[in-house]
């Protein structure tokens, strides 16, 4: 039986490209969860269901700016919620900020900052409103909590409210005061509008 060299070189070159093939197939799954990883490290989002919402933390660097990226199905009606207690002298008065999320990816941010002329801003989402500077100071010294439940892009089920960062000691004390002082309570969360519609 007579095997041409023609024909040898192309069987070998068969056989090597069949082996890379499979060796590169072995290693999809390896490098896939690798990326994703990478991806959720980095705080990009992962879209696995473009039916349901879909949001990750985003890694923050600088004070009193909280980051994520969020992706809302066409059919859903959400909207992110700011509330908080304001110091105003003696006073403690409940504020509340809100704005309306679109359909689609988008980053949110709620940042806390110092303006040109020297007031303090809360800023979410596009709405600006005016903070007081003894509710910044205290925001200043207190810890938070992003209560997701995980890193990464999560995918919640269904729900009337879905916390995205909580004051974590609300018993601190408040500018080395007594325990127990007022705290202002910063809570950001988000609503979803069809579900708390159809709540008797």
């Amino acid at each position: 039986m007579r095997f041409s060299l023609r024909g040898f070189i192309l069987g070998v070159g068969f056989l090597c490209l069949l082996a890379a093939n499979v060796a590169a197939l072995r290693d999809i799954p390896r490098l896939r969860s690798e990326n994703r990883r990478l991806r959720d490290e980095l705080g990009y989002l992962t879209v696995e269901d473009p039916e349901r919402l879909h949001l990750i933390s985003v890694p923050r660097y600088e004070d009193l700016r909280w980051q994520w990226r969020i992706y809302v199905p066409r059919r859903d009606q959400f909207r992110v919620v700011v509330e908080w207690d304001e110091f105003l002298g003696d006073e403690t008065i409940h504020r509340r900020a809100q704005a309306p999320l679109s359909p689609g990816e988008f980053p949110l941010e709620l940042a806390i900052y110092r303006s040109s002329r020297g007031d303090w801003k809360l800023l979410i989402h596009g709405i600006e409103t005016s903070i007081s500077r003894a509710t910044v100071l205290d925001l200043q010294q207190r810890s938070f909590s992003r209560p997701l439940g995980r890193a990464g892009t999560f995918t919640p089920e269904p729900f009337d409210r879905l916390p995205l960062l909580e004051q974590f000691d609300p018993e601190a004390t408040l500018f080395g005061g007594a325990e127990g002082a007022p705290a202002a309570n910063l809570q950001v969360f988000l609503v979803d509008t069809r579900q708390a519609q159809r709540r008797p």
